[in-house]
């Protein structure tokens, strides 16, 4: 990771960024594009450095910016979660020091006075509406992109009504004052026009950068040292947070009906809230002994190589990066058909097998048939194709109006094991 100079030091108003500035490669500040290195070409706004979807692909998108010879800030409300080791003694990650949005937006307009970026895209509904009122406080001309990471409507169900309006009155006011809005789904556009009950102008699809080299080259060496899959029991993988709303409830009980009488594993990669209920739940189904919760994995990619499938059972998603991970391996995949982003990655179910939400009779079919060898065979570089890093990246170049200096790689094909796919979706 590219460190910036330390004229790229956090504002006064916020806590400094820790360690000091790493070297930047040789020439590092000539590829800025007509700038001074200490004035940025792009901000990317998370509120935290948790291991969550939204943060892994602002971290992917500032990589992939840097590669690009761009100067870029990562500007974080908080100093918290597991990404923020990743970022030790890189000056050009700012934490604000916020713990809300409304805390954060003061100190946003300062960043944007002080620092002032040609464009930033914000990702997740609070620091959206937090980065769209500070510039507006900053009276800066920074371009700003917001980006919205999940169903809205799905999200707030349970909430109580008068936060739900709360929501979409925040939304209503602030969104259209963007110069853009971003989505990773095609039917999460109409899941947010829904929610805020009127269309929206200026909106984007682009996918997450989920194919990047970082992949690519884990990937190779994960497959690389996988254990021989003969003499050793088959396993899925599930491979997100353990909350509600992920389904891991419902894909404990199905496996535990399709595997009956097998010594067939299912590793749970992830943590959170639901995991003391779910472990509870694996003991009720009598799977205990073949459920494994192997809690939060930096590198998840060489349990995904030791699997023989994939399921992921949620109930909603704006996207859903990890079925793009697995499809990386060739994966045979069980997922369900919910909104938004699932079917759109599948491609209505030409790349894995695709269950409605909750139906416990379809999912344990789903997974004895991708088990037997019954899913679909795909190419996982055709199938990925269109999450790419480079094409990705030059979509939100345009959208930012900004040139890179640094080579592109858009078009560029996965250097993986040739018929990985068509390997493993036999297994």
């Amino acid at each position: 990771m590219t460190a910036r100079s330390a004229a790229a030091a956090t504002p006064e108003s916020a806590p400094p960024a820790v360690g000091s500035a790493g070297a930047a490669p040789a020439g590092a500040a000539e590829r800025v594009t007509g700038r001074a290195a200490d004035q940025p070409d792009i901000a990317l706004v998370v509120p935290n450095l948790r291991g969550g979807g939204a943060q892994r692909m602002c971290v992917n998108l500032k990589r992939a910016f840097d590669r690009r010879g761009l100067a870029v800030d990562l500007v974080v409300w908080e100093r918290d979660g597991q990404l923020v080791p990743d970022f030790e003694g890189d000056a050009s990650v700012h934490y604000l020091g916020a713990s809300s949005g409304l805390a954060a937006v003061p100190k946003l307009a300062r960043y944007l006075a002080r620092r002032r970026p040609k464009g930033l895209v914000s990702f997740m509904r609070p620091t959206n509406l937090a980065c769209v009122a500070a510039r507006a406080l900053a009276r800066a001309p920074t371009t700003v992109l917001i980006s919205e990471r999940n169903n809205p409507n799905a999200q707030l169900a349970g909430s109580a009504p008068w936060k739900r309006v709360l929501w979409r009155s925040m939304m209503r006011a602030l969104y259209p004052r963007a110069d853009g809005l971003v989505l990773p789904s095609t039917n999460l556009r109409g899941d947010t026009e829904a929610f805020m009950g009127r269309p929206l102008a200026h909106t984007t699809v682009i996918h997450n950068p989920v194919v990047t080299p970082a992949l690519r080259a884990a990937a190779k060496a994960a497959i690389a040292g996988a254990p021989p899959r003969e003499g050793r029991p088959r396993q899925v993988c599930a491979l997100s947070r353990l909350h509600a709303h992920k389904g891991h409830d419902a894909l404990i009980r199905a496996f535990a009906e399709a595997t009956a009488g097998t010594d067939t594993r299912l590793a749970v990669v992830g943590d959170g809230p639901a995991r003391g209920d779910l472990e509870a739940l694996a003991r009720a189904e009598s799977v205990a002994d073949r459920v494994d919760f192997l809690g939060y994995q930096g590198d998840p990619l060489p349990i995904l190589a030791a699997s023989d499938v994939f399921a992921h059972a949620s109930r909603y998603e704006g996207f859903c990066n990890v079925i793009v991970e697995a499809m990386h391996f060739g994966l045979p995949l069980v997922v369900t058909d919910c909104p938004s982003g699932p079917a759109e990655i599948l491609e209505g179910g030409r790349h894995g097998l695709l269950v409605p939400v909750d139906d416990h009779a379809a999912l344990t079919a789903a997974l004895r048939d991708a088990l037997d060898g019954r899913a679909p065979v795909y190419d996982p570089e055709a199938a990925h194709a269109r999450f790419e890093e480079d094409v990705i990246v030059d979509r939100f170049l345009d959208l930012l109006g900004l040139d890179a200096p640094g080579p592109g790689r858009a078009g560029g094909e996965w250097d993986g094991p040739e018929g990985a796919g068509r390997e493993r979706s036999g297994a």
